[in-house]
């Protein structure tokens, strides 16, 4: 992500994940509730009493209806503060994932998030690492991302409502493709996470979007 897409991204409000669910065209309220059902459904198949969620990336972590504990990791003041005021956040770390190590402690989470985030990392085998540091043994990573392949669903969906939000209505984020530089299909995020040292132990893929549930080795 650029120095610029930062600076865009850290003056989004606090409510853009939670409009984009209740305020936004079918198509796009489809797509993040897609994305968010498949965490938790991932999540509850494994999660016990006292686990500890980090959110790598969270933005507001709008995801987590079921108040669970997460410690959230973003650049993004508003979106941290408006999660901690609908309870989706614990507790926080204000950090940029692309700049330095998340400063946490290793070995210290059963689950570590990252939805919808390497997409926009120069580097996204980072984010990757860093949440295997951050995992215990056997800890659980779940993982989403866009089915962004050329002239699939989803790329003709996020292209048309870039032209609408950001070349014709001027919103600069948008203007910019909300700073999306990389494209995963199937094969590719599943060769990373295996590299970082996961086994993907769940797929789940439509035609919108990828979601992974991994195991640390």
């Amino acid at each position: 992500m650029t120095q610029e897409m930062k600076k865009l991204y850290g003056e989004v409000k606090g409510e853009f994940y939670e409009e984009a669910m209740e305020k936004s065209n079918p198509l796009t309220r489809h797509y993040h509730q897609n994305r968010y059902e498949k965490i938790r459904r991932f999540i509850k198949e494994r999660i016990a009493s006292g686990m500890k969620i980090v959110d790598i990336g969270s933005g507001s972590s709008t995801w987590n209806t079921y108040k669970w504990q997460v410690t959230a990791v973003d650049l993004s003041k508003n979106l941290i503060e408006f999660g901690m005021k609908k309870g989706h956040i614990t507790e926080f770390v204000l950090s940029d994932i692309e700049e330095a190590k998340i400063p946490l402690e290793s070995g210290k989470f059963d689950f570590a998030v990252i939805s919808e985030v390497l997409e926009h990392m120069k580097d996204p085998k980072v984010q990757v690492r860093e949440a295997n540091r951050l995992l215990k043994k056997g800890g659980i990573l779940i993982l989403t991302v866009p089915l962004d392949v050329p002239l699939s669903p989803w790329w003709f969906l996020f292209n048309i409502g870039c032209i609408i939000r950001g070349d014709l209505m001027g919103n600069e984020y948008f203007k910019k493709r909300c700073g999306h530089i990389q494209h995963f299909e199937v094969d590719t995020i599943g060769k990373m996470v295996e590299d970082a040292g996961f086994k993907i132990i769940k797929k789940n893929v439509d035609w919108l979007n990828i979601g992974l549930m991994c195991e640390k080795q």
